[in-house]
Parts: C-alpha cells; structure tokens; sequence
C-alpha cells in the first residue's frame, strides 16, 4: 500500500484528518525561505500535536532533514538554531514526515514565537517586532 498525501497542511499520513492548530500569525514579511520540502522526523510525538510557526530549526546543506529546536535546549543546541518555521506543523495519526518551510530572512512578531534572545541575536536577517507594552497588556500576552 503506498503512502497518499491525505495529512493536514504539510504532513503525509494514510488517513485523512482534521485538526486544530496554533493558526497564529506570526510572520509580518518574509524575504527568504530555505529549502521548502525540508523533512522534520514526527516519530513520537503525539497525534494533535501542534508545533507552531515560528518555532527554531535547524537545517544543514548535506541534509534533507531539519531538526525542531526548543527554546529549553542547551545553548550548544540552541546556538546551531538558524531559521524559523514559516507554517504551522500539525502532527495526525499516522503521521510520519512533515515539510517544512524555512525562513532565513523576515519580520516577524517576536510576542508570537519562543525564541530566547540569545537566538534572535544569532539571526540579524529576522526582525522581531514587539507590541507595546499597553497593547500586550490589552491581548492578554504576558
């Protein structure tokens, strides 16, 4: 039996879902995407979960594979971190393999994604905007 792209969004599973998903934007403006296509291993994260755009990842040019970077990583991992999802990453049952789309270079809303400073220093070509402080206030953004 071959494998159908009935996923969400940028997933391959062999069944077809529905999921909800972090739908947050955090991009304002993207100049450059790197390698659409890009493979990040799903195995072993749970059906319904959501690793939302914006998220740190690390890619290198002698592999199809990139690799999701938690902002909890130790700062050997998180010093390899440069590029960031374009796209929400919904992870089904049966999912397997997602693409991914790697920003390079943009502007983003840096109240919306969870990249520690050290990292944003590490990419001059984002621009991380941030919200008043009376506008976070309003929203509810700690």
């Amino acid at each position: 039996m071959g494998y159908y792209n009935r996923g969400t969004d940028n997933t391959m599973t062999r069944q077809k879902h529905e999921i909800g998903g972090a739908n947050v934007e955090c991009w304002i403006d993207v100049d450059k995407i790197i390698h659409i296509g890009r493979k990040i291993n799903l195995e072993g994260l749970a059906p319904g979960t959501v690793i939302p755009a914006g998220t740190m990842v690390h890619f290198d040019n002698l592999s199809d594979f990139a690799e999701i970077i938690k902002a909890d990583a130790g700062s050997a991992k998180l010093a390899t971190v440069n590029g960031l999802t374009r796209h929400d990453i919904k992870v089904v049952e049966g999912t397997f393999y997602a693409s991914v789309a790697i920003v390079t270079s943009g502007k983003c809303w840096g109240d919306a994604t969870d990249v520690p400073a050290s990292v944003e220093a590490q990419l001059p070509n984002i621009e991380f905007v941030r919200l008043r402080k009376d506008a976070r206030e309003a929203y509810g953004i700690e």
